[in-house]
């Protein structure tokens, strides 16, 4: 346990009320060595599920809060990932229990900071809510919209959109974005609106049944497969070049690689 950065989460964190639970969580595991806490621990102690706790370690990631090292934890099989809280005192912060800022500043409810007693004209400075470093319900609507694959009844979908708890509306983004990945979808036509897939809590479907390719969609695949096979093998060749390790084999007199070229590798079968 770090009760340093404990202490330092509950008074200078900016997450959300959820993501600074999981903060907290993070900074109770905390120790010299960091701390690897399981997502089914995390999401105990924010009362979510584990689902929402990976968006939520994104989050904090994202602001700079959190720090992590992917499977950096553990010895065995399965290890998990190694956090380390990023938060700390600002400069301004007196170091005392209370955790002062400059000048007395006490913060109160509202988000507004009382002047201190028997100092007349001291400034009343207002500190921004933390609401409002919240994304609104519309936001979260619109990455929705941005993922559902079939846009249609925009209204009627922010309506049943607005009508779901915080939990729901996350499961919801998720799922629409699950469904945008989803090789099996069907055509548009097939596809519900989103306020009806909203309402009737579309995201906890099974996933749509393996169906037959067609030619073209078999020859996209293998295109795809290909420029991302293409991508992986310059990203080495660069690598290794940097490296100075590698010299790469020389071109053929079709302008290839010699041990990729087809014309060639046919050519040296055919002597041997």
């Amino acid at each position: 346990m770090s009760i340093e950065a404990m202490t330092a989460v509950l008074h200078h964190s900016n997450a959300s009320p959820a993501g600074k639970l999981v903060l907290l969580g993070i900074a109770n595991h905390q120790s010299d060595g960091g701390a690897w806490p399981s997502l089914a621990t995390l999401a105990k102690y924010a009362n979510v599920t584990e689902r929402r706790v990976r968006q939520l370690l994104r989050e904090l990631e994202a602001s700079g809060e959190l720090k992590t090292n992917l499977q950096g934890a553990g010895n065995g099989h399965y290890k998990t990932n190694l956090y380390w809280v990023q938060v700390a005192c600002p400069k301004e912060c007196d170091g005392s229990t209370a955790h002062k800022l400059e000048g007395g500043n006490n913060l109160q409810r509202g988000g507004k900071y009382s002047a201190r007693r028997g100092e007349a004209g001291f400034p009343r400075t207002v500190r921004e809510p933390l609401v409002n470093q919240i994304p609104s319900t519309k936001e979260f609507f619109n990455r929705f919209w941005d993922l559902y694959p079939r846009r249609v009844g925009r209204q009627d979908a922010l309506k049943a959109f607005t009508n779901l708890s915080q939990a729901n509306r996350d499961e919801a983004i998720l799922g629409a974005e699950r469904m945008s990945k989803d090789r099996n979808l069907p055509e548009k036509r097939f596809i519900p609106y989103p306020a009806t897939w909203l309402r009737r809590e579309g995201w906890l479907d099974e996933p749509y049944p393996d169906r037959p390719r067609t030619q073209e969609e078999l020859r996209e695949e293998a295109r795809k497969r290909d420029e991302q096979e293409r991508a992986r093998s310059k990203a080495m060749r660069e690598q290794m070049l940097a490296e100075e390790k590698y010299e790469p084999p020389p071109d053929c007199v079709h302008g290839k690689p010699i041990h990729r070229c087809k014309i060639c590798i046919r050519n040296l079968s055919e002597k041997e």
